[in-house]
C-alpha cells in the first residue's frame, strides 16, 4: 500500500484513498466518549501545532491485539470444552444417560459404554483414551482438584477399564479414581476400577506416577499396582511376577515386624530388577523400623547411593534422598 507522507502527518493535505478506506473501516471502533482535556505547556516558537494521527495500520494492530486477548481469555474461561471429541468404536455409548449423537462434550459429563460397546475419547493432539465395555468415565475440571498440580486434562474413572495413550509433558494429563490419581509422565497404560472398588494400574510404555493422599509411586513400563479407597496403594511389582510377589509383600505393607516375612521377600529378590519393589518398600509409611536396615542394605548390594545422599536419610525413607538414589537403578528414568 502506497503511503503519502503529507496526508499521513497533516489531514489537510490531499487524501490517500487506501488510508481513507481503512479509516472508514475502523470508524465504528473509535472512542465516542467525552474529549479528554488537559493543560499543555505552550508550544514554543518554530514548532507549529500540528494535529497528528496514528497510522491506520497502528489502529488495526491495536484492535487485533485487543480481540486476540479477549479470545484467549474466553477460551480459557471455557475450561477446554473443545479439547475432547468422542468416537464410538462399537455398540452404543451414552453421555449423561442419553445415546451419543456427536453433539458436543462438556466438563462434568459422564460417558458410559455398554456391555458390548467401546469408544475412543480424543484429547486435542496429545493422545486418546479408549473406553472398554461397561466403563463409566467423567470429564473433570482440573481447577477443582487442588492436588493435581500442572493438570490441564482431568478424567475420573468411576468404573470399568480404559487404555490411555498420551504424548504430553509430565502431569498435563491425569486420571483420578476413588483410590488416587494416575499422573501421566508420557506413556501408555491401562487403568481399571472393579466392582469392589479396587484400582488396577499397569504401565505398557513410559512412566506413570500414582498419587494417593499419603504416598506416591513411580511406575516404569512393565510395572503395576493396586489400590483401594482409604488404604495405601500396593508396592509396585513387575506385572509378570505379581502373583509370586504380592503374597510376600502383603505382611510387610501391613507393618508386620516378623523377621521371617522380610527374609522370605529378600530371598525371592534375586535380581536387580527387584530393586523396584524394595526401593518403594523402603519409602513405605508402614514398613517396620526393624526392616529398614536390611532392605536398604540389599538395595546397596545392587547400587550404592550417590555420595551427596545421606545414608541415614535413606534408612528413614526420606523422599528426597530416595529420589536421588532411584536414578542409579537400571529401571529408573
Amino acid at each position: 500500500m502506497a503511503v503519502k507522507e503529507p496526508y499521513l502527518w497533516d489531514p489537510n493535505q490531499e487524501a490517500d484513498p487506501e488510508i481513507e478506506a481503512l479509516e472508514k473501516a475502523l470508524e465504528p471502533y473509535r472512542w465516542k466518549g467525552k474529549e479528554l482535556h488537559s493543560e499543555l505547556p505552550p508550544v514554543g516558537p518554530g514548532r507549529p501545532a500540528v494535529r497528528r494521527r496514528l497510522h491506520p495500520a497502528t489502529w488495526a494492530a491495536a484492535l487485533l491485539f485487543i480481540v486476540s486477548v479477549w479470545s484467549l481469555t474466553a477460551l480459557r474461561g471455557r475450561n477446554n470444552l473443545q479439547d475432547y471429541s468422542l468416537a464410538v468404536l462399537s455398540g452404543t455409548v451414552e453421555v449423561d444417560g442419553k445415546i451419543w449423537q456427536d453433539n458436543g462434550l462438556g466438563l462434568g459429563q459422564r460417558i458410559r459404554s455398554e456391555a458390548r460397546s467401546r469408544a475412543r475419547l480424543d484429547i486435542l493432539d496429545i493422545g486418546s483414551v479408549v473406553l472398554e465395555p461397561e466403563t463409566s468415565l467423567r470429564l473433570e475440571n482440573p481447577e477443582g482438584w487442588k492436588e493435581s498440580q500442572g493438570a490441564q486434562h482431568m478424567l475420573y474413572l468411576e468404573q470399568g477399564r480404559i487404555s490411555a495413550t498420551i504424548f504430553a509433558p509430565p502431569r498435563l494429563f491425569q486420571v483420578a479414581t476413588t483410590a488416587g490419581r494416575a499422573v501421566d509422565l508420557g506413556c501408555m497404560y491401562t487403568a481399571e476400577v472393579d466392582a469392589e472398588g479396587w484400582t488396577v494400574l499397569e504401565v505398557v510404555s513410559g512412566w506413570v506416577a500414582f498419587e494417593a493422599p499419603e504416598w506416591q509411586l513411580l511406575l516404569p513400563f512393565g510395572a503395576g499396582t493396586k489400590a483401594r479407597p482409604g488404604e495405601l496403594p500396593q508396592v509396585p511389582v513387575w506385572t509378570r511376577e505379581a502373583d509370586h510377589f504380592r503374597p510376600l509383600l502383603a505382611p510387610l505393607e501391613a507393618g508386620d515386624a516378623d523377621p521371617a516375612a522380610l527374609h522370605a521377600l529378600l530371598e525371592a529378590c534375586d535380581h536387580q530388577r527387584h530393586s523396584l519393589m524394595l526401593w518403594h518398600l523402603l519409602g513405605h509409611p508402614k514398613l517396620a523400623k526393624a526392616h529398614r536396615q536390611p532392605v536398604a542394605e540389599r538395595l546397596r548390594q545392587w547400587q550404592e547411593p550417590p555420595e551427596e545422599v545421606s545414608w541415614q536419610a535413606c534408612l528413614q525413607g526420606e523422599a528426597a534422598a530416595l529420589s536421588v538414589w532411584m536414578a542409579e537403578f537400571s529401571w529408573a528414568f
